[in-house]
């Protein structure tokens, strides 16, 4: 078990490792979430490592002989030590308040440590010539011991805990979208093919700004998001429907010229052909392009696809230019975006 365990969650993590570097989510990554969930995508072994920190220092030090228990608690601290110094450096939660409570249990754990060493050291000192044990280490007792170590530990928590609320005024002050249920940002996952999680589909003429602006407000908003826009993705026009294939979703632009131009014709008949998830962001601005619905439906003149486009209960959102609707209408386009992914 001691070795088994260890290697079985290893093992694991790292078949895991590509998906959740890709952030590609499947059936393989559900079953085995209680390793991942809880930690950030490059931290995909800190199961494992936790583990095996654990064995450590509750199972593995009974290798050492039991007449040397100063040993044993000799190679607990500096166990406890690595991790520690490991915690600090990778950050491996996902929550800023997670990596704070590691962080101060391991201080913690650590501080126990050099008391217990300070303890012994003491109290074999003192059995062969009591004075000595006072002037080598300072203290007339091991209560004197145990108080110094429980005032250092309730001036660290303080410490820990107002620095670990910084931290989260300072991450909220940061306009990014969070899952209601735990406060997190939405895990972005992609399908096997997958390569963008939105392709926001516009006419160059009237709506290249606001495409423009979705997929930069977006990407502040949900930091690891991929959208495709032409103008930074596109190397090929002849690769149109195979940047469809590889998109998770469509986000088509409904404003002048859209249904007029021909590339975005492409978009449209290879969003409808493949079956993609799609929603229809419709300019509402006549000054920028925008014209009420009945005209987009209009211009589409293939009958079918027209019925298969505006069909009933499609998702449409409205976009606005004022920063107030413009949150509300990035909102709704994400929500609907992660929809279209496999974790969701």
């Amino acid at each position: 078990w001691p070795f088994g365990s260890v290697l079985l969650f290893f093992s694991l993590a790292l078949r895991a490792r590509a998906r959740l570097l890709s952030h590609r989510y499947d059936s393989f990554l559900h079953a085995t979430s209680f390793l991942h969930r809880d930690f950030k995508p490059q931290a995909w072994f800190w199961a494992a490592l936790e583990l095996l920190h654990r064995e450590v220092i509750t199972g593995w030090v009974l290798l050492v002989p039991a007449g040397k228990s100063f040993i044993r608690t000799i190679v607990g601290l500096l166990a406890s030590l690595v991790f520690l110094v490991l915690t600090i450096v990778h950050k491996p939660y996902k929550r800023v308040e997670d990596n704070a409570l590691a962080v101060a249990a391991q201080l913690l754990q650590v501080v126990l440590f050099i008391g217990c060493i300070l303890m012994k050291t003491f109290e074999d000192t003192a059995a062969e010539d009591p004075q000595l044990a006072i002037r080598v280490l300072g203290f007339s007792s091991t209560s004197e011991i145990v108080t110094m170590l429980l005032v250092f530990m309730f001036l660290m928590l303080v410490v820990l805990l107002i620095s670990a609320l910084y931290a989260m005024r300072r991450d909220a002050v940061v306009p990014t979208f969070r899952l209601q249920g735990t406060g997190l940002p939405p895990e972005l996952t992609l399908k096997a093919g997958q390569r963008y999680h939105g392709f926001v589909s516009h006419a160059w003429s009237t709506a290249q700004d606001a495409a423009a602006t979705i997929k930069r407000q977006l990407q502040r908003m949900l930091p690891s998001v991929r959208l495709f826009l032409d103008v930074d993705d596109l190397r090929s026009i002849d690769e149109l429907e195979q940047y469809v294939k590889e998109s998770a979703s469509m986000q088509l632009f409904l404003s002048k010229d859209y249904l007029q131009s021909r590339n975005c014709l492409r978009e449209v008949v290879a969003t409808l052909d493949q079956a993609k998830p799609f929603q229809l962001v419709h300019e509402v601005d006549p000054q920028k392009g925008g014209a009420p619905l009945k005209v987009f439906k209009e211009e589409l003149q293939d009958e079918t696809r027209r019925a298969a486009l505006f069909k009933e209960g499609v998702v449409l959102t409205e976009w606005h230019r004022t920063a107030d609707q413009q949150v509300v209408s990035l909102t709704l386009i994400a929500q609907e975006m992660l929809r279209s992914t496999p974790a969701y």
